[in-house]
């Protein structure tokens, strides 16, 4: 058999093409799991209907999955725009646009969280107010 001598440099050059290899099939991975929410109304149904997976489309946890049982969203309605634009001046930068819609959802607490939380569980109405930054809707809001 011949003796086949590896350099140090083939080493160095095959663990680095092995890593590249790698972090580029984990990107491809990953970026094919990422799903594109295009509109605001498809944000809210999604985050509504499953706080836990979803708590990347808002700015803070709204919906507390430690303390609710059941969520399902019922319908969304979008608000006068006058009413985004007035609340307009507390962003800056990066944000293109703001939005705010009327939301209708039903909402189950757990037993055990039911005496920590202010309101009983059944249907809701509230306003939700999103502002798109980067090309994603983001919740930023949720109010009466």
């Amino acid at each position: 058999m011949a003796k086949i001598k590896i350099k140090p440099m083939m080493i160095a050059l095959f663990v680095v093409g092995m890593a590249a290899v790698l972090i580029g099939g984990a990107y491809l991975i990953n970026a094919s799991a990422v799903e594109t929410i295009t509109s605001p109304e498809d944000v809210i149904e999604k985050y509504v209907n499953d706080p836990a997976k979803y708590q990347n489309f808002a700015v803070e946890s709204f919906l507390n999955p430690e303390v609710i049982d059941d969520t399902k969203f019922i319908e969304c309605e979008k608000v006068d725009p006058l009413f985004a634009a007035n609340h307009n001046t507390r962003y800056s930068g990066e944000y293109t646009d703001i939005v705010a819609y009327k939301v209708k959802y039903e909402i189950t607490y757990k037993d055990e969280y039911k005496h920590m939380v202010t309101e009983p569980s059944g249907i809701k109405e509230k306003l939700f107010i999103l502002i798109k930054s980067d090309d994603r809707w983001l919740i930023d809001g949720v109010g009466y």
